[in-house]
């Protein structure tokens, strides 16, 4: 695995513009933290670059996620958005990279990085 799957918080920890890696994220993340350093359209170059990508999970990766959160309990903690990173972690089978609990237990539990 060479490249890591962002939820919003590490967008604010300045995880994707200080990493060489690349950097995946969901449209509903995407729609979340546009407003990150907007007056140096730092997000714009990243996409330029192709240091971030942004890719919607498929639907079967979606449900499977919603059923992993429910099996652990998290369900009722996550938001569309973090379901969403949930899976594409599941699809691509990249880093995700959150400082979210509920995240990183449901990714634990399913063998997730």
């Amino acid at each position: 695995m060479d490249f890591r799957i962002l939820d919003a918080s590490a967008f604010y920890a300045g995880v994707p513009f200080r990493s060489s890696e690349e950097c995946y994220t969901t449209p509903l993340v995407y729609d979340e933290i546009q407003h990150i350093k907007k007056n140096h359209d730092a997000l714009g170059t990243l996409l330029e670059t192709n240091r971030l990508k942004i890719r919607e999970p498929d639907e079967q990766h979606t449900q499977d996620a919603i059923k992993a959160a429910k099996e652990t309990g998290d369900f009722p903690q996550l938001s569309k958005q973090d379901i969403s990173i949930i899976a594409l972690g599941i699809e691509t089978k990249g880093q995700i990279i959150t400082d979210d609990f509920a995240i990183s237990n449901v990714g634990k539990n399913l063998g997730l990085n």
